[in-house]
């Protein structure tokens, strides 16, 4: 590679690492500074099951603030609660049984019964789809939830698994 060629190449790469600050820039100052980090697993494919059946997800599960965060209505519904989301004030209300959880789009503050919990991630919404905390929201409804790193998957529990024949 001669001379030129090289700072050619150089140039190029300087140009792409400004246009992808630049980028990056626009993106902070449209969402705020403290927008969360999300991003979609894409190295594996993260796995979804409920008392060991797999569960088909309308969408890829996220990783947001090291915490997963799946589609609203999949799992929820198929643990027997009713999902509800108001668009005009992106809010999410999901309630089984006498558990009446209340949470909003990117706020961090959710709402279970009359108590209101901090978490360390918020509900967002990315492509269209709303998406919550899978561990902190299936056990509020009651369930266990356990992460098998081997395999990239969530196991969502609804029973005791020691008293299961």
């Amino acid at each position: 590679m001669n001379t030129e060629t090289l700072s050619e190449t150089t140039n190029s790469k300087d140009l792409k690492n400004e246009n992808h600050t630049q980028v990056v820039f626009n993106y902070i100052i449209f969402f705020g500074v403290n927008h969360h980090l999300i991003y979609e697993n894409n190295s594996e494919s993260i796995h979804v099951y409920i008392n060991g059946n797999p569960l088909s997800l309308s969408a890829k599960p996220i990783i947001q603030d090291g915490r997963m965060l799946i589609p609203l209505r999949g799992v929820f519904e198929e643990l027997g609660a009713v999902v509800k989301w108001m668009p005009a004030e992106f809010i999410i209300e999901i309630t089984k049984d006498n558990i009446y959880i209340m949470m909003k789009s990117g706020s961090n503050q959710i709402k279970v019964n009359e108590k209101t919990y901090s978490l360390d991630t918020s509900p967002n919404i990315k492509d269209g789809v709303t998406y919550v905390p899978l561990r902190f929201v299936s056990e509020m409804l009651g369930s266990k939830v356990k992460w098998v790193k081997d395999t990239n998957s969530a196991h969502i529990l609804t029973y005791d698994i020691s008293t299961a024949t």
